[in-house]
């Protein structure tokens, strides 16, 4: 009676962890499937709306950019895109004269 017991108990744990197991997978696939996407003021909503109303731009086009706008782009696809190039400033006083005048004097 004892070894039945033991084998009982035994078999209870093992459902038990499969149990845990599986809804532990469940809400993890719940998470990946429902990116919580920011809220949107009424003048990015504006821009994005208007953006959306491009009829030149392809319809993966725009969903990239609602993606990006609600911020629940993958994160590759953020990184491919480069920053901004900054204007170098110009060093010298002779290379300023030179970009607004057109001539360097040496």
């Amino acid at each position: 009676q004892m070894a039945q017991f033991e084998e009982q108990k035994r078999i209870d744990m093992e459902t038990q962890r499969l149990e845990t197991d599986l809804k532990l997978a469940a809400s993890k696939k719940l998470a990946n499937e429902t990116t919580v996407a920011k809220k949107l003021s009424k003048r990015a909503k504006k821009k994005l709306d208007k953006q959306l109303a491009d009829k030149s731009l392809s319809e993966i086009e725009k969903k990239l950019i609602q993606d990006q706008a609600l911020g629940t782009a993958p994160q590759d696809t953020l990184s491919m895109q480069s920053a901004p190039q900054k204007r170098t400033k110009l060093s010298t006083f002779k290379d300023q004269k030179h970009f607004i005048t057109g001539e360097r004097n040496q």
